[in-house]
């Protein structure tokens, strides 16, 4: 295997527009080995270890493990505003009555009987009973009901001191759904909400400290489901965003003076970039028409007759677009769950699919249409044309990806087309004339 710590900003694999500058790839290409297998996968803002296995069956077996959740755990530090976790404004949410119940969800599904708590939340799609609320450990998991979020937050600890299992300090758990909202876009949420595609979460989260100058906490978190931005979700949902995650109620500068005043220099930079180009191009066009000499009679137009005005020549067109093709439209359905579980029961209707399974193909089709879609425009632009055809998609498909689109017929050869076929002829049909010609 390898383990790397993957840097913030950085994909794991190529999606959308990064082709090249993914870990995969710069692995890939830094190393004899041209071929690597994912085991997890981080956020591309994400930084952290990274496992990277070299072999199929490595990758499979280590990826079980993951996903089963029973012999190993991930464990993220986040910089969160304000003071972990005095903002969350949900506190009825609170499971109560769990010290002689036990715990009152595993995975966020409810596991307890309804008189520990009705925060209960049945989501048809999926046939499931997802809990939503929050309840306190201590930290051999023992719930503490008579502890508040103030006494949580006074208890400032460090992260050797958790991992090394010491008895101070309290687990905040947290059951809250998650959902892809716009799965082309990556837009999730997290709420109180029955709609399709909301899945069960859990996440337990530690106070490490505060810091009063910046008014931000450093807490640590403990995913024990796998949703999509799923941290990042559930500490916006309890009012504690991650400070620089702009995304989800963060501020992408928090606190960081220097980096806010270079993006503001290198804003500006561009922008006068950009101005001179216009000026340039303005001033060449300018200097052209001055250099023609430009002769011209007044022409009196006959009475009754219609004024001509001069045509105004159309605006410009906007580049090709994935939207402009004949790909999409405002009539195709992007593929969701429910069409993805359709498929695999017309496979095989005895299988079923995890729904992290659902989750990760999801991304997979998003992450193929961006890619196809920007090859295709630039194709498009290429020829010289505005509008992204079905030649341009099926020739990256067949060129790029190997692959070929049933029902459509296959692209011809370039030596092969009508055009140049006729070309052929036509030079032949010359031959032939000059050496009969000749003869």
């Amino acid at each position: 295997i390898l383990v790397v710590d993957k840097p913030s900003t950085m994909p794991i694999h190529p999606c959308g527009a990064y082709n090249f500058n993914s870990l995969f790839s710069i692995l890939e290409n830094s190393s004899s080995r041209k071929k690597l297998y994912t085991v997890h996968r981080l956020d591309r803002l994400t930084s952290g270890v990274t496992i990277i296995a070299k072999e199929p069956h490595v990758a499979k077996r280590l990826g079980k493990c993951i996903t089963d959740r029973t012999s190993c755990e991930k464990i993220y530090l986040a910089r969160v505003k304000g003071k972990f976790p005095l903002h969350y404004q949900n506190a009825k949410t609170r499971f109560l009555n769990c010290e002689t119940n036990g715990v009152p969800c595993h995975f966020g599904e409810t596991i307890l009987p309804t008189n520990c708590s009705e925060n209960l939340i049945i989501t048809e799609n999926y046939n499931i009973n997802a809990a939503h609320g929050f309840w306190i450990t201590d930290a051999a998991n023992n719930p503490k009901d008579n502890v508040t979020l103030e006494q949580l937050s006074q208890l400032s600890n460090t992260v050797d001191d958790i991992l090394a299992g010491a008895n101070q300090f309290y687990w905040l758990h947290l059951a809250c759904p998650c959902r892809i909202a716009q799965p082309k876009i990556g837009i999730c949420e997290a709420g109180d909400f029955t709609k399709d595609g909301s899945k069960p979460a859990q996440t337990s989260f530690a106070f490490i400290a505060y810091d009063a100058q910046t008014d931000s906490s450093i807490v640590l978190a403990k995913p024990l489901t796998g949703r999509t931005h799923q941290i990042r979700l559930h500490l916006q949902y309890l009012g504690h965003p991650i400070a620089n995650d702009p995304n989800y109620g963060g501020d992408i500068f928090f606190h960081n003076e220097l980096g806010e005043e270079a993006c503001k220099m290198a804003t500006e930079k561009i922008q006068q970039t950009e101005q001179s180009k216009k000026d340039t191009t303005t001033t060449t066009t300018t200097a052209a028409v001055n250099d023609v000499n430009i002769i011209a009679k007044p022409v009196v137009a006959p009475e009754n007759s219609m004024s001509v005005t001069k045509q105004q020549p159309p605006p410009p067109t906007p580049p090709p677009t994935a939207a402009e093709g004949n790909i999409s439209g405002p009539d195709r359905v992007p593929l969701v769950g429910p069409k993805l579980s359709s498929l695999l029961s017309s496979i095989d209707p005895s299988f079923t699919m995890d729904a992290e399974v659902e989750e990760q193909l999801l991304y997979i089709a998003s992450d193929f249409v961006d890619r196809l879609s920007t090859l295709a425009c630039r194709l498009a632009r290429h020829r010289g044309s505005k509008r992204m055809e079905v030649m341009d998609v099926q020739r990256v498909l067949v060129q790029q990806f190997g692959m070929h689109v049933p029902g459509v017929p296959p692209l011809l050869p370039p030596a092969t087309t009508p055009a140049v076929v006729q070309q052929q002829q036509k030079q032949q049909g010359v031959k032939r004339s000059a050496s009969s010609t000749t003869s």
